[in-house]
């Protein structure tokens, strides 16, 4: 399973989300964040992320919650990742990182 951290000029929002088919990654709005939510897609089914298909097979969307256009977050097909992106007028830290049993 894959989950991600996102941060606002190196203040935490969230860490240790799971990264779910067609679920947003916080079901509600969260302080911090602009008014929209994140959700991944699979291009080719119904299956959770795996990192190997990030960017591919598995995309992350910035959905707006106002009429604007909602927006792709570029990812690598790699087992940890770390980008910032602009979301509305601010920009965030997104982590993308594989969490292995131990």
């Amino acid at each position: 399973m894959i989950y991600c951290d996102l941060s606002l000029t190196g203040l935490p929002i969230w860490t240790g989300c799971p990264c779910l088919f067609g679920t947003f990654l916080r079901p509600k709005a969260s302080p911090g964040l602009v008014a929209g939510r994140l959700m991944f897609d699979d291009t080719q089914g119904t299956s959770d992320p795996t990192w190997d298909g990030l960017g591919t097979r598995y995309q992350l969307y910035w959905l707006p919650d106002s009429s604007d256009p909602g927006a792709s977050i570029p990812l690598r097909p790699v087992p940890s990742q770390q980008l910032d992106v602009t979301l509305g007028l601010l920009t965030y830290t997104i982590s993308i990182y594989e969490n292995s049993p131990s």
